[in-house]
C-alpha cells in the first residue's frame, strides 16, 4: 500500500513538473531570480564588487570601449598581467556585444559567433601558462557578471537559442585582438 501511494505521488509530481508550453519559462525565470539574489548577497558581504543593475541590457559604458564600466573596473583591479587583462577585456567586450546582436540576421549571428570563438580561445590560450588561474573560471566569472540581471540573462538565452543549429570552429590563429 505504501509503495502504491509513494509511486502515485511521484507520478503526480513528475507530471505536474512537465507543465505545458506556457510554463516553459518558469524554471528559467526561477534560476534568474536565484542568481540575482546570490549576486546581491555576495555584494552585500563584500565578496564581489557592486555591479550595475540598470534596466538596460548593455548597461553603462561611459568610455564606449564595449565593456560595461563596472566589469571594466573589476578587470582592471583583478588582472595585473597585461596580456591576461587584454584577453579578459576581449572576452568581456564580446560577451556584452552578444546581447545586442540582431537575432534575425544570420550573417550578424555567424560573425558574432566567430568573434565569441576567438575571444574564448584567446582566454584559454593566454591563461594556459598561468597555473594559478583556470581559464574556464575566467569565462564563467565574466559571463556571470555580464548577465547579472534578469533582462540581460534573458537576452543571452535568446542569443544562445538563435545559434541553435549553427556549426562552430575553433580558431587556429589570430584569436587574440592584440
Amino acid at each position: 500500500m505504501f509503495t502504491s501511494i509513494l509511486l502515485g505521488s511521484f507520478c503526480l509530481i513528475a507530471l505536474s513538473a512537465c507543465g505545458g508550453k506556457n510554463d516553459s519559462s518558469a524554471p528559467q525565470n526561477e534560476k534568474i531570480t536565484i542568481k540575482e539574489q546570490v549576486f546581491q548577497k555576495l555584494e552585500d558581504e563584500g565578496k564581489l564588487p557592486k555591479f550595475e543593475r540598470t534596466d538596460s541590457i548593455l548597461g553603462i559604458d561611459k568610455d564606449q570601449n564595449g565593456i560595461r564600466d563596472d566589469i571594466d573596473a573589476h578587470i582592471e583591479q583583478k588582472y595585473k598581467d597585461e596580456l591576461e587583462k587584454k584577453a579578459v577585456q576581449q572576452f568581456a567586450r564580446n560577451s556584452q556585444q552578444k546581447m545586442a546582436v540582431n537575432l534575425e540576421n544570420e550573417v550578424e549571428l555567424q560573425a558574432s559567433s566567430h568573434e565569441a570563438d576567438r575571444a574564448t580561445t584567446c582566454v584559454y590560450k593566454t591563461f594556459k601558462s598561468n597555473p594559478n588561474i583556470d581559464a574556464s573560471d575566467v569565462i564563467d566569472e565574466i559571463g556571470n557578471m555580464t548577465t547579472n540581471t534578469k533582462k540581460r540573462l534573458q537576452a543571452y538565452y535568446k542569443y544562445s537559442d538563435a545559434l541553435d543549429g549553427f556549426v562552430f570552429t575553433i580558431p587556429q590563429r589570430d584569436y587574440c585582438d592584440e
